[in-house]
């Protein structure tokens, strides 16, 4: 837009220039000329009468000035030249006789044949000592000029002028062509043509296409286009992309419409790669028939269903777990009664199921949990759960002191105990495991309260989670969990 203008301004003021031009040079070559060079311009302009009062009234102010004798000369030998022109043979003659009477050494080249041929007699004349012709008064209006032909052939001037011959007792006015100089003319003329092209020529504007990965659509690339063009656009993302986004110029648009070319234009067209990840479970878990898991998961894109399975093959096969769930990233599952060790969950987008993930690895389904087993510790009494044998103090993997220290770690190879507290109406197999607090130190033993036991590395059966029962003053009854 601004080039444009740029453009036509640029123009307009190589116009005002040239007019600037042309004006400059009429004033500065008015101001620089004398009565002298005025008088022959009018007379190469053919304006003989205005040339002739120039002249009369030049004459008269140099003719009583001695130092003004060469220009007084050069004035008569115009006005010779002038009245040779129109055909006034007595005054031409009688103002070359001025001439060389005001400037005898006077020499100016006569181009036309007749002319100087007069010249060449007022010589002789004054060389001879021929009288001279009484002084008149020059007058402004010319004669007209011999209508028959001159008894010498007359030579091509060197300026040709068009001479209108005036009527009858009128005033000889002959018209010539006004000269522009050469370099303002075509200052002029190419002026006019870049205006012209400027104001004519249809501005080249660019659509720029910016088209994202996962788009489609069209004008998909940068096209230059004609000013005032209207270019139909339309996009739309390919299959495993979402949230499509068109944007002209920064500001976002439709998808589909249209684009007025009054200036240069970027459209940019993006969209999101749909994705799903599976976080949970997602390899290595448990999970025992009939509790409650979450499955989680994460997405990109605009997904907003998805559909949930499962499978116990290692992905051989899948069955439903939910036909369509609201893309939130979680679902509750009922474990189902399909014991397994090579289970996954896969999530899809219900709009383009080749948008999915799986988990990456297997968990597990295992049995459901069995009713806990209940063990009464006396005194100083411990029990070893891998094989059910009991002692004193010595080996299993705690023992229980009823003099108000609870219980014990039962040598120095384990990893102690840690009480939890009341966690009533919570399954033992749904307790959280914590990675640290244990202690071999006596932990006290109440009613209902949780305890975690880890025994050796690499000792089957892990860790226990069992809950007191009951407390007398010495026993403990514990309902527990062999894991």
């Amino acid at each position: 837009m601004r080039i444009d203008m740029l453009k036509k301004l640029l123009a307009l003021g190589t116009l005002v220039a040239f007019s600037f031009l042309v004006l400059f040079n009429d004033y500065v070559y008015s101001q620089a000329e004398t009565p002298l060079s005025k008088a022959q311009a009018l007379f190469f302009q053919g304006k003989y009468n205005e040339a002739v009062q120039v002249l009369d009234i030049y004459i008269g102010e140099i003719k009583a000035k001695p130092e003004q004798k060469s220009n007084l000369a050069a004035a008569w030998y115009l006005l010779a030249n002038i009245y040779y022109e129109v055909g006034d043979d007595p005054k031409c003659d009688e103002a070359l006789l001025k001439v060389f009477s005001t400037l005898p050494g006077f020499d100016r080249d006569a181009s036309n044949y007749g002319f100087r041929e007069r010249v060449m007699k007022a010589k002789a004349q004054l060389a001879g000592n021929l009288p001279v012709a009484a002084e008149t008064t020059t007058k402004p209006v010319i004669p007209q000029k011999k209508s028959e032909p001159k008894t010498v052939e007359q030579q091509p001037k060197v300026e040709p002028q068009a001479v209108e011959m005036p009527k009858q007792g009128a005033s000889a006015v002959v018209k010539k062509k006004k000269k522009f100089p050469l370099l303002l003319v075509i200052l002029g003329v190419g002026a006019v043509v870049v205006l012209i092209v400027l104001l004519t020529k249809k501005k080249k504007l660019t659509l720029t296409v910016n088209l994202g990965v996962g788009t489609i659509g069209f004008p998909g690339v940068t096209t230059i286009y004609t000013k005032g063009q209207v270019i139909n656009y339309s996009y739309s993302s390919q299959a495993d992309y979402g949230s499509l986004q068109v944007k002209l110029d920064n500001a976002v648009v439709s998808a589909s419409g249209f684009v007025t070319m009054d200036r240069d234009h970027v459209l940019d067209v993006s969209a999101i790669k749909l994705t799903l990840t599976v976080s949970s479970p997602n390899g290595g878990e448990k999970w025992r028939v009939g509790t409650n898991h979450n499955i989680t998961w994460a997405s990109t894109g605009s997904i907003a269903n998805v559909k949930i399975e499962y499978s116990t093959n290692n992905g051989s096969s899948w069955n439903l777990i939910s036909g369509s769930s609201s893309n939130n990233g979680n679902y509750t599952w009922t474990v189902p009664n399909a014991l397994s060790s090579t289970c996954l969950v896969l999530v899809s987008n219900i709009a383009n199921t080749a948008v999915n993930d799986r988990s990456d690895n297997a968990f597990l389904i295992i049995e459901p949990p069995s009713p806990p087993s209940v063990l009464t510790l006396y005194n100083g009494e411990s029990y070893d759960f891998s094989n059910g044998s009991r002692g004193y103090c010595t080996g299993g993997d705690f023992y229980y002191s009823s003099s108000g220290s609870g219980f014990w770690s039962n040598n120095f190879g384990q990893r102690g105990i840690i009480d939890l507290g009341p966690q009533p109406g919570i399954a033992l197999e749904d307790i959280s495991i914590p990675s640290s607090g244990y202690t071999r130190n006596g932990v006290a033993a109440i009613v209902n309260h949780v305890y975690v036991s880890l025994a050796m590395e690499g000792e089957e059966g892990h860790y226990i989670v069992f809950i007191v029962t009951s407390l007398t003053t010495s026993s403990c009854t514990i309902a527990w969990l062999y894991r």
